[in-house]
């Protein structure tokens, strides 16, 4: 009998013979027990039994006065798509049944209060600045690098998402928005195993996921490795109309179309080891890699318009480019449980180094309306080498007190260093002359050293957790051609307040206040120029200064499933995106970053999963947010505000002979900031899952964005200057992915490696 540990309601009943295994499946996170009976009368027990992991086995149960035993008690979880904890939002990927070629953005997407812009952008509800991390790991990476990672993570090695909105003195207190904090999934059978996954489909382009995952677990060993290609054909089709002013007075415009196809090669091997040498103590390694090899091919045609509205002439660039992107990493770990009443300490010690070589070839030519060249090609050639890396290490310390009270305490410390050089040489006339207006070289170094402690106590209906974490940043940057450098060196102290009320079983508030900081990353300091075509290029701002964010939430729980949110943050010089015009250039665009004085967010929250009917489970999450701009932005006064709101809901119905089905959809309605609109999206998907083979073999085909509304619109205004915008990716596609689990199928209890380093990846770039 599986019983309440509360009030002792009876759950479930199996029945067994001797020396078997007994299941008890679909069981509601929450505190048990188990009672065995024998011709009515009891002969064994097992009490406190925490299911709060997808997977409990319980020890083989003695049997007293029977000669025999259950040989073992394995209890599964019932566990929502969508869970509310104290301090997080979890979305559980594995409960759904994406399809196994879609990749981390993807799913993102479909994660509860997190936009995804044109750009790749992450936001959370209503806020930029989010950090990314992988298995509690940072990845270090923002802007493009980021997104070739998360593009080459998969849905089906990601078990879970767990959405932070306002983190503990923990967690590094880099992140404005939040943290989310992507979970791999982990073999955890006995034995040696594996699964092998296979994929293609198509959407403008074909598309393809293979990975093989191998694990071989004894008492004291854990040897792990998986390799991962990925073979996807992408596009980026961007229509702009870009008009000029001079004191209001309208001067002309651009009509471009610009058309990016690049297929991506993703290798993705990762190898490790976990001992443990004693019952107290576990040690760990781990091994990674990725390689992303693109060779892109860009096409734009641009008319130019005069004061007149009447087209004159045009233009056509060409960009065929090489890159090659890599980076691997060294994780050593250590976990030792000095009692059984949760006293501990972890330490992580991390190397991480990314590099990049690229080559550009840029081709514009000049017409006009008879399609005769007006002047001498613009012939450029770009070549971008850089490294990045990051050294971390990290300690946490956990003591329990006595009356439900502990204190933790840990510290950090990190060393970043990157290089980037970008040479480009204008072979316009025959000769490669070097482009000094264009080219840079630029060097930066950061020390990060941080210390924090926690309190926290939980008494029959309150729980208090009291935390403060400090920072030293010491930051250089250098540029070699110009010789223009800054030197930065200061302490914050960043305070963090937790307060849970339990009313009763069905009843529950929390009230959090934290104070964060988001540091530019490493990319939007660069200074670089970045050709993008003859009117338009991307640089970094080595001006910018971090922003600081002050966040309180309230929030309210029924049922321990229901989440009504209520979160209200301001932040201190604000890092935002522009689009201006280049001063003292005529019809030239950038694309920057810059700080705005303050920034206003406000936002309510609903996340409601439900039961329809036995076989169809479902989930809705909305959130509601007002954001304002407040202060000076580029040399111009910007107040606007924009109200909004993002929605996501999922539904999945079991089917017979053992096929799922799932229907997914998401909108985002219009929002504006800072000088920019973006007009409203969504999408709708469709999954449809079988297993067979005894549940070894898993057949999955899945239709994203299947009425292809996932389309960017937009517009941005600023002084002398506005565009409207529309992008088109390939967000329509029909995927095939077929899943095989080998080897030994019997689950121990398994321990989860987060890692050390904190947020340099997640600013790398």
């Amino acid at each position: 009998m599986f019983k309440k540990s509360s009030d002792s309601t009876l759950v479930k009943i199996e029945n067994a013979a001797a020396k078997q295994e007994i299941v008890f499946s679909d069981i509601a996170y929450g505190n048990y027990f188990i009672q065995v009976f024998y011709m009515n009368k009891k002969v064994a027990e097992k009490t406190t039994l925490a299911l709060n992991a997808a997977t409990l086995l319980v020890d083989p149960l003695e049997i007293s006065d029977v000669t025999s035993a259950i040989k073992e008690v394995k209890i599964s979880a019932q566990k929502n798509i969508i869970e509310r904890k104290y301090d997080k939002l979890i979305y559980n990927v594995e409960n759904t049944i994406a399809s196994a070629a879609d990749d981390a953005i993807t799913i993102l997407q479909k994660a509860p209060g997190i936009s995804i812009d044109n750009d790749g952008n992450i936001s959370m509800r209503g806020k930029s600045g989010v950090l990314v991390m992988i298995n509690g790991k940072p990845t270090y990476l923002q802007g493009e690098q980021l997104n070739s990672l998360l593009k080459s993570t998969m849905a089906n090695q990601i078990s879970k998402i767990e959405i932070i909105s306002n983190p503990s003195s923990k967690y590094d207190a880099n992140g404005n928005a939040g943290i989310v904090n992507i979970v791999l999934k982990k073999d955890q059978r006995q034995g040696t195993n594996g699964t092998l996954t296979l994929s293609y489909g198509t959407g403008v382009y074909r598309k393809s996921n293979n990975s093989i995952s191998l694990n071989h677990r004894t008492k004291k060993l854990n040897l792990f490795a998986s390799y991962n290609f990925v073979h996807n054909i992408g596009f980026n089709d961007l229509e702009l109309y870009r008009q000029f002013f001079t004191d209001g007075v309208y001067q002309g415009a651009y009509r471009q179309h610009n058309y990016l196809r690049f297929p991506a090669y993703y290798n993705i091997p990762k190898i490790g080891i976990d001992f443990k040498p004693n019952e107290k103590t576990t040690i760990g390694v781990v091994v990674s890699g990725l390689t992303n090899k693109f060779l892109s091919y860009a096409d734009n045609k641009t008319f130019i318009e005069d004061s007149s509205i009447t087209t004159k002439s045009y233009y056509t660039t060409t960009n065929k480019s090489k890159d090659f992107w890599y980076n691997y990493g060294l994780n050593l770990n250590m976990k030792h449980t000095f009692d059984s009443v949760g006293k501990e300490l972890t330490a992580d010690a991390d190397y991480v180094h990314y590099a990049h070589n690229t080559t550009q070839n840029f081709t514009t030519h000049y017409y006009d309306l008879q399609n005769a060249e007006t002047k001498t090609a613009y012939l450029l050639l770009g070549k971008i080498n850089g490294f990045l890396d990051i050294k971390a290490l990290k300690v946490d310390y956990v003591q329990p007190l006595k009356n439900n009270a502990k204190i933790e305490c840990g510290a950090k410390t990190s060393f970043v260093k990157a290089n980037n050089n970008l040479i480009f040489y204008d072979q316009s006339n025959g000769a490669s002359i070097l482009d000094s207006s264009q080219s840079n070289h630029f060097i930066y170094s950061e020390n990060i050293n941080a210390f924090y402690a926690s309190y926290s106590v939980e008494k029959k209906k309150t729980s208090v957790q009291l935390g403060l974490r400090t920072e030293q940043t010491i930051a250089d940057g250098k540029q070699i051609i110009n010789s223009n450098s800054f030197n930065r060196n200061y302490w914050q102290l960043f305070p963090t307040l937790f307060i849970n009320y339990t009313f009763n079983k069905n009843h529950a508030l929390g009230l959090s206040c934290s104070r964060r900081i988001q540091r530019p990353t490493y990319q939007q300091l660069n200074p670089f120029k970045f050709f993008i075509d003859a009117s338009t290029y991307k640089e970094g701002n080595p001006f910018l200064v971090p922003q600081n964010t002050y966040l309180a939430e309230l929030n309210y729980t029924i049922d321990q499933k229901y989440l009504i949110t209520f979160s209200s943050g301001i932040t201190n010089k604000s890092i935002t995106e522009v689009l201006i015009p280049a001063e003292g250039q005529s019809n030239i665009t950038i694309q920057t970053d810059k700080n705005v004085n303050k920034q206003y967010v406000h936002t309510i929250s609903i996340s409601a999963p439900l039961k329809v009917m036995k076989w169809w489970n479902s989930s809705f999450d909305a959130s509601f947010y007002s954001s304002l701009y407040d202060g000076v932005l580029a040399s111009q006064i910007i107040h606007s505000s924009t109200q909004s709101f993002n929605a996501k809901t999922m539904h999945t119905f079991s089917l017979p002979k053992q096929f799922t089905l799932q229907v997914d959809g998401f909108i985002q309605y219009a929002e504006h900031y800072s000088f920019t609109t973006l007009h409203t999206f969504g999408a709708v998907n469709l999954a449809l899952q079988k297993s067979a083979f005894n549940k070894r073999t898993t057949i999955k085909l899945s239709a994203n964005d299947i009425f292809y509304n996932s389309r960017f619109r937009g517009s941005s205004n600023f002084n002398n200057y506005h565009e409207d915008y529309y992008v088109q990716r390939d967000s329509r596609t029909l995927m095939l992915a077929v899943s095989y689990r080998f080897g030994n199928t019997s689950l121990p209890a398994n321990r989860r490696r987060t890692g050390g380093a904190e947020e340099e990846k997640q600013r790398a770039g």
